[in-house]
């Protein structure tokens, strides 16, 4: 008999860490064991609106619910009538809070897509409601194990799985090369700074290099408006759909990332399965243990002139850029491919889900979630008043 299973966040933007949902979705549609449902607590975001398209759809607050609380109970009331066996935290503070509400039995489950610290102290705060934490990272993983040792909750490490060609791939190098830059387009974590100073050298060099950016984000209007006088050698894109993107893949050669933290880049993994060299940070998460020096090419965090270096090289030497596409695509293939991350899933949940059927009944009363100061605020009585001061702002 098939069981449900819930993956609830925050909102759904464009990004790997809410596209794991789609990839995670086609897994579990070759399966007939469980089955899965997205909802989101706030917004839904980009990657929610593509779910939708494709006809996955997504559970989201009622309009009238702008309280926390009230957006917990209507939430929870939703998902009641799926009865779900499991509920997986996947993105945002306010989708590890719903865990306080899940009744017994249902499996309870938080993942780490991240290595930063707001995030460990943001599952450290709600360890007593986590029965399991999944790290899609080694570094990830270790890390939780110190932060969870004498409790309860176990810890799990399930790396992304992305769709992989169905064909090998075998790309041609010649003397020009295709760079491709797929992700926010923001500084903070992505730092488009340095982006922005590496394409700006290959461009004064006149180095036979053309620069794709595909995302979109807070910084992408400046980031255009800089290089508007090289559309000859830069596209800028936009958000692209995720249905676009093994199209997108195949006109490039490299992948470039320089990020200062990651979990596990999903769209490195996708671009290395298709062939693309990656120039990425040296990051002990995720990229450290995915790209080694017969596959790409990592890069010390904040080091401008490696990375112009590294694609430098890589221009140079076609044959070596070879040699790395042939050795990406292979390395990631089978571990990093959907039916590789859908198998770990499933085996987690069989091994760990209550014999018994969860008790989810029609409605719940939330509470404000834990250390939130000013309590007499977030009292029962001051509820309309709250929602009636949230609903004057909102308008």
């Amino acid at each position: 008999m098939s069981k449900s299973i819930i993956f609830l966040s925050d909102s759904l933007p464009l990004g790997g860490t809410a596209t794991f949902l789609i990839n995670i979705f086609e897994g579990f549609s070759k399966t007939s064991n469980w089955i899965p449902q997205a909802a989101v607590l706030k917004s839904l975001g980009d990657v929610a609106l593509q779910m939708n398209d494709l006809g996955l759809k997504v559970i989201s607050p009622n309009p009238s619910s702008l309280l926390h609380e009230e957006i917990i109970e209507d939430i929870y009331k939703q998902l009641s009538s799926y009865s779900p066996r499991a509920v997986v935290a996947s993105i945002g503070g306010s989708s590890f809070d719903f865990l306080r509400f899940v009744p017994k039995d249902c499996l309870r489950i938080g993942m780490i897509h991240s290595d930063e610290e707001g995030v460990y102290r943001l599952v450290k705060r709600y360890l007593p409601w986590l029965d399991i934490i999944v790290g899609v990272s080694t570094e990830i993983y270790n890390k939780t194990l110190v932060l969870t040792k004498g409790t309860q909750t176990s810890v799990a490490k399930i790396s992304y799985g992305v769709p992989m060609p169905k064909t090998k791939v075998i790309k041609t190098f010649n003397k020009k090369l295709r760079v491709l830059y797929l992700g926010r387009v923001i500084e903070e974590q992505k730092r488009i700074s340095i982006l922005s100073k590496v394409m700006r050298r290959t461009i004064e060099c006149n180095l036979d290099i053309s620069w794709t950016i595909a995302g979109s984000g807070p910084d992408l209007p400046s980031l255009m408006n800089e290089f508007s006088a090289n559309s000859s050698c830069i596209k800028f894109l936009g958000s692209v759909p995720y249905s676009a993107v093994p199209n997108l893949l195949s006109q490039h050669d490299v992948y470039f990332l320089c990020s200062d933290y990651e979990g596990l880049p999903l769209s490195m993994l996708e671009a290395m399965g298709a062939g693309l060299v990656p120039v990425v940070s040296d990051l002990a998460s995720g990229i450290s243990e995915v790209v080694n020096s017969c596959n790409g090419v990592r890069v010390p965090i904040d080091n401008e002139d490696d990375y112009f270096t590294a694609i430098n090289r890589l221009l140079e030497d076609p044959s070596r850029c070879a040699s790395l596409s042939v050795n990406a695509a292979h390395d990631v293939m089978d571990k990093y491919s959907i039916e590789a991350m859908t198998s770990k899933w499933m085996n987690l949940l069989d091994d760990n889900i209550s014999a018994k059927n969860p008790a989810w009944s029609g409605g719940i009363k939330a509470s404000v979630p834990p250390d939130v100061g000013m309590h007499w605020y977030y009292h029962p009585w001051m509820r309309p008043i709250r929602h009636f001061r949230k609903k004057v702002i909102s308008n």
